[in-house]
């Protein structure tokens, strides 16, 4: 598993094959991408958890976060937060564009628009609409997929105390420390 910073992590080109790598990026025609980390890690069984440049359907490379070999698989970062200097409390465009730095805090864009039925919502784009509820990016700062408001809040501030960053079923109220959202294909 990885721990500490990442600030002296240099990014490493997708590997589709090792012996075509340079061709791979240089040539789309050449060999498949990959649009996740597990296909890095199913074509590279020597690669570590690092930064890596992925293609996801529609994309013309993005880099990401892979845990690579992490509970038996790997994995895609979607948001990591680790020292509250990144501020989440953002408009819906920069959810959906992403916003921070891979080698620190950052949002990967909206992905999953839908989390179990809840439209994602931001303080510029309130889309929960039910009784006695809105308002909740505001009051919590940070977008997220809100439902009365929150039960996880992993886009809150990072804060002493309460009042952001959270987890209620784990801490309550009490504001986490940390947070690292991933997600791999369903093998």
């Amino acid at each position: 598993m990885m721990t500490g910073n990442l600030t002296s992590v240099t990014v490493i080109p997708a590997r589709s094959r090792i012996e075509c790598t340079v061709k791979c990026l240089e040539n789309a025609d050449c060999c498949e991408k990959p649009k996740d980390c597990t296909d890095i890690s199913n074509q590279c069984n020597a690669c570590t958890s690092s930064i890596y440049t992925i293609f996801p359907v529609g994309s013309c490379g993005l880099d990401v976060l892979c845990m690579m070999k992490t509970y038996r698989y790997s994995w895609t970062v979607l948001l990591r937060r680790i020292n509250g200097l990144t501020n989440f409390y953002r408009n819906w465009k920069q959810y959906k564009e992403g916003f921070g730095s891979v080698f620190g805090e950052y949002w990967i864009g909206d992905s999953m628009f839908k989390h179990n039925g809840m439209n994602f919502a931001t303080f510029d784009n309130d889309t929960y609409v039910g009784p006695m509820c809105g308002g909740c990016p505001v009051g919590f700062s940070g977008g997220y997929w809100y439902h009365c408001c929150f039960d996880s809040h992993l886009t809150g501030p990072i804060v002493e105390g309460g009042g952001g960053m959270a987890w209620l079923t784990w801490t309550g109220y009490k504001s986490l420390k940390t947070a690292r959202m991933m997600i791999r294909p369903w093998n």
